[in-house]
């Protein structure tokens, strides 16, 4: 499957998509993170940029960032705390929309 033509940019298209989604239902909740990554991963994280180094992860807000972990564990978001997450070929639109959904709802307890 990954050696088929175009599948790593496919890849990369699906997580620009759901980064940019996730990243709106943060600026609209007014939540001070970024919905971060590369290529086939993202990660949410409480800081103002993208982050350069480890020193620059370090200074991110770890307990807020674990603490929407937490809730997006509880809308059916089976994601590993803290740690970063991966697009895989088999993620379809109808998961970035669920994702996003879920993200909403715990932003909205946050």
């Amino acid at each position: 499957e990954l050696e088929k033509p175009g599948v790593y940019q496919d890849l990369a298209a699906k997580s620009d998509r759901l980064q940019a989604m996730l990243q709106e239902v943060l600026d609209r909740r007014g939540i001070p993170a970024i919905a971060a990554g590369r290529n086939t991963f993202w990660q949410i994280l409480f800081m103002a940029a993208e982050p350069r180094s480890q020193t620059d992860m370090m200074a991110g807000d770890a307990q807020a960032m674990r603490a929407l972990d937490m809730e997006l564990l509880r809308r059916g978001i089976y994601v590993l705390p803290g740690v970063r997450r991966f697009i895989s070929t088999v993620n379809t639109e109808e998961d970035f929309t669920a994702t996003a959904e879920a993200l909403d709802a715990a932003c909205a307890v946050l």
